[in-house]
């Protein structure tokens, strides 16, 4: 079959948020395939810019601050066209409707700015339904990325059960969430991009959307993270990620009891970065763990850079860029199986069931213990996240894109 060239495929791009740094607009930029990108709103263009201008006002600072962190990139910023108020309206009919993911306003409001002749739509998360249904009459090829898995709410209230004190969130309910993600995201979406393989076995497991049209496209990292140098302080246990239920950080807590107990008098420390709630580091289970918050990213870096292990025993995520991270640096990982496409299990890391507070502990004493284990599964971890950079991303976005464009599919 015949390749069309790179500027046959126009792709316009809908994205809430500045998800990995804009890396999808960017690599279609890169690409010569991206013919528009929509967002929310962004520090450098329309509304945003100029809201931005006032992040140095004490009321407003912070919020102003994190609006104008999200630069879009310059080779993206001619195609970008933002909806801060549309964005605003979203938000607060959210605050007021449970489980209202609809976006009418803000499709309404893409509606009136077209499609700007695109012959494909790229949208992450299924953002905007309604924009997503109008172009489809139009027989556009519509192409939704899903980083969350349509289990995600389910998950949440089986932990909720079996761990009640944990948290006060109410997730929305997991009938009404899988049903959400079938009439509206699958329902306007021809082909569906997943990170990884967990999350395209999740939405085949429920018989959501035809095996054949889901493609495993991973992230990438940044070069960044590869220049970090690691010099492991032995025995200290880093956490990275909001310490949630749907994270595994209860199961990491419960861990690191058995940890203390059994490596005595050997030293532990354990570190959480990341937003954690009163109630949780109120958890008899937390009592050894010292909670950072949120970390900027130059302290990261220096996390990573004196951590022996990381330890994600994640029961939600798609993909586990934290696990890559970490990796870059030299850190070995013991992880759930849901970011198992990144680790090799007893090579750059370990794999542990879900749930199994006792294999994770035991995987934890081993690697911090095991020295000669814990430096070869340091090397192999950099090599193995050596595969993962966003250039490869760039490759292999833009090859399924084009392939799905050649192939012109517009039956459901």
């Amino acid at each position: 079959m015949r390749h069309e060239k790179p500027g046959d495929c126009r792709v316009l791009v809908l994205q809430n948020g500045a998800r990995h740094n804009y890396a999808v607009p960017l690599a279609l930029a890169r690409s010569g395939m991206l013919g528009g990108f929509y967002t929310d709103a962004c520090g450098n263009e329309g509304l945003g810019k100029r809201v931005s201008l006032l992040s140095h006002l004490p009321k407003f600072g912070t919020s102003f601050k994190l609006l104008k962190n999200r630069t879009v990139p310059h080779e993206v910023l001619p195609y970008t066209r933002s909806f801060p108020v549309g964005a605003m309206v979203e938000n607060l009919i959210t605050a007021k409707i449970a489980n209202y993911t609809d976006a009418h306003a803000l499709g309404l409001l893409m509606a009136w700015e077209g499609d700007r002749d695109c012959n494909m739509i790229y949208s992450s998360q299924g953002w905007s339904p309604q924009f997503l249904r109008r172009v489809q009459t139009k027989r556009k090829h519509v192409v939704s990325e899903i980083y969350v898995k349509p289990t995600l709410s389910r998950i949440h209230e089986q932990e909720q059960v079996l761990f009640p004190d944990w948290e006060n969130i109410k997730p929305p309910a997991s009938t009404i969430a899988l049903e959400k993600f079938r009439d509206g995201l699958c329902k306007f979406s021809d082909d569906l991009i997943t990170p990884s393989i967990s999350v395209k076995e999740d939405i085949i497991k429920e018989r959501l959307f035809p095996e054949d049209r889901i493609h495993v496209v991973p992230y990438g990292i940044g070069d960044e993270f590869f220049s970090i140098e690691n010099q492991p302080v032995a025995g200290k246990i880093l956490f990275v990620g909001s310490c949630t239920i749907s994270k595994g950080f209860h199961y990491f807590a419960e861990a690191t009891q058995i940890v203390s107990k059994v490596s005595q008098p050997s030293p532990h420390q354990y570190t959480a970065a990341g937003n954690a709630t009163q109630l949780v580091k109120q958890q008899p289970a937390c009592n050894q763990i010292k909670f950072l918050g949120r970390v900027p990213r130059f302290e990261i870096d220096q996390l990573y850079a004196d951590a022996d292990i990381l330890v994600f025993p994640t029961l939600s995520d798609s993909f586990g860029s934290v696990v890559l991270e970490a990796m870059a640096a030299g850190v070995p990982v013991i992880c759930s199986p849901y970011c198992a496409d990144i680790v090799e299990h007893g090579v750059s890391g370990f794999v542990v069931e879900p749930r199994d507070i006792e294999a994770l502990s035991a995987a934890m004493i081993k690697l911090t213990t095991d020295r000669n284990l814990r430096r070869s599964m340091s090397e192999a971890a950099r090599i193995r996240a050596r595969q993962y950079t966003w250039e490869n991303h760039q490759k292999t976005l833009t090859k399924t894109l084009l392939s799905l464009h050649d192939a012109g599919r517009s039956d459901k």
